[in-house]
């Protein structure tokens, strides 16, 4: 009966070792794949910082070509109503002529 207590406890060591074993593979598993997860997070991390820091820059130069565009635009409206000021002023001149010659020739 002693012999069979003894192969009962080999087995139950032999499984217990074994199952330590396993253990300790699946733990060192587990801790690379985490060691893996967490560098591709602070990658990640990076590469998102980096693209907010373009996505900043990317919008000062937007808001920059806006202005310039913005600049420009009222530039030209006023060069717009300079010109129509002027076609004003020669229709103006053309009649006020058009009546000084017609008071001369008469």
């Amino acid at each position: 009966m002693q012999t069979s207590f003894e192969s009962i406890n080999q087995q139950i060591s032999a499984f217990q070792s074994y199952f330590d074993s396993w253990a300790a593979n699946k733990s060192a598993q587990l801790e690379g794949s985490v060691k893996q997860h967490k560098q591709k997070y602070a990658n990640d991390l990076g590469l998102i910082q980096h693209l907010k820091q373009e996505e900043l820059i990317f919008k000062k130069k937007a808001q920059t070509v806006y202005d310039l565009c913005e600049k420009e635009r009222k530039e030209i409206d006023q060069a717009c109503s300079e010109v129509e000021n002027l076609k004003k002023n020669e229709e103006n001149l053309l009649k006020k002529t058009q009546k000084l010659k017609e008071q001369y020739n008469k």
